[in-house]
């Protein structure tokens, strides 16, 4: 896979430099390779820096929902089919294949990040990829938030363990539930 902090970093070393400016698209892209420098450079412009552009696959155009991943693995997709030695099943491989995918591919480098216009084309991939992992994720995460909301309703629950517990029992001042199935379940994934 290409991906451009490699080859600015190889042009960097060729160049023999530490510091350098390069231009995609409209976007300039400071590259530091010296720790030195860098924490320098950052000290001085660490309010610039603070936060990131967002990329294809990080807004919410491309990702009707992106993960805080509060709910791993295991805990998430309460996968049945274990390995008898205790290694992961098939269900719990997609779930965590699915999760490295986001990860991988949330602030990937795409050129459509630099110029906009091409994002209709998805080169490269990544809102595809992303969104097939998204589906995955949803796929075992709808069903637990389903029977806990559901437990609580019906009285079997009635102390919060963990932040889905907090989420459904959240109520308005009338009593009323807070926040729907729905919006609990883009909760859990942003």
């Amino acid at each position: 896979m290409w991906t451009a902090y490699r080859w600015i970093h190889r042009v960097m070393q060729e160049l023999n430099i530490e510091i350098a400016c390069f231009r995609l698209g409209k976007t300039n892209i400071m590259a530091v390779s010296s720790p030195e420098i860098a924490r320098e450079f950052l000290k001085k412009n660490d309010a610039v820096f603070a936060s990131m552009t967002p990329t294809t696959t990080s807004t919410p155009s491309a990702m009707a929902d992106v993960i805080i991943i509060p709910i791993i693995t295991r805990a998430s997709c309460q996968c049945t089919d274990g390995r008898e030695d205790g290694g992961p099943g098939d269900e719990e491989e997609e779930h965590s294949y699915a999760v490295f995918t986001i990860l991988l591919y949330l602030y990937a480098f795409s050129v459509s990040d630099y110029l906009p216009w091409l994002r209709v084309f998805d080169f490269g991939g990544h809102k595809r990829m992303v969104n097939d992992a998204l589906e995955v994720i949803k796929k075992y995460q709808d069903g637990i938030v389903n029977e806990r909301i559901q437990q609580w309703r019906e009285g079997r629950k009635m102390e919060a363990e963990d932040l889905l517990d907090v989420f459904i029992s959240l109520k308005h001042e009338n009593g009323d539930p807070l926040l729907s199935s729905e919006e609990i379940k883009a909760q859990i994934t942003v």
